[in-house]
């Protein structure tokens, strides 16, 4: 008799969040980079590494069944779901149309970056529902190798 093992799909999530980050590089290099600014900004490249460590750190934790890896990937969802909505908001406000940049993407990269952006916070809506109804599952189970 086999048994549901309910951290495999967080494998999915995992490389989602992570072509999301990568997306950044190309992303600076189109936007940002000249002759002039060879590197990017110290403060935002922090704050990228810095959430990217919480996300790792929570992922890998999970996967071996601790409630604070849970707490820690929750957590990382919830603000990169709220950025996005945010983001949404304020181009709605602002007189700019919702996911601005698929509607009319003035750029094939920004299409794709922005692209995999949306797809990242539509992830995150769905995993924060399935992290909070198989809770009980994923930090009781027996850890994935």
């Amino acid at each position: 008799m086999s048994t549901v093992n309910y951290r495999e799909p967080l494998y999915l999530l995992f490389w989602v969040v992570i072509a999301n980050y990568l997306a950044q590089i190309p992303y600076f290099l189109h936007q940002y980079y000249s002759p002039h600014h060879l590197f990017p900004d110290i403060t935002g490249s922090l704050l990228l590494f810095t959430t990217l460590v919480w996300f790792v750190l929570g992922f890998r934790l999970l996967i071996k069944g601790s409630k604070f890896g849970w707490w820690l990937v929750l957590s990382y969802l919830t603000v990169v779901f709220l950025f996005y909505i945010q983001t949404q908001i304020t181009q709605f406000i602002s007189k700019h149309q919702i996911l601005l940049y698929v509607y009319h993407p003035s750029n094939p990269l920004l299409f794709v970056v922005f692209g995999v952006g949306y797809i990242n916070c539509v992830f995150s809506a769905c995993y924060i529902v399935y992290l909070i109804t198989q809770q009980k599952s994923l930090v009781n189970a027996p850890s994935l190798k």
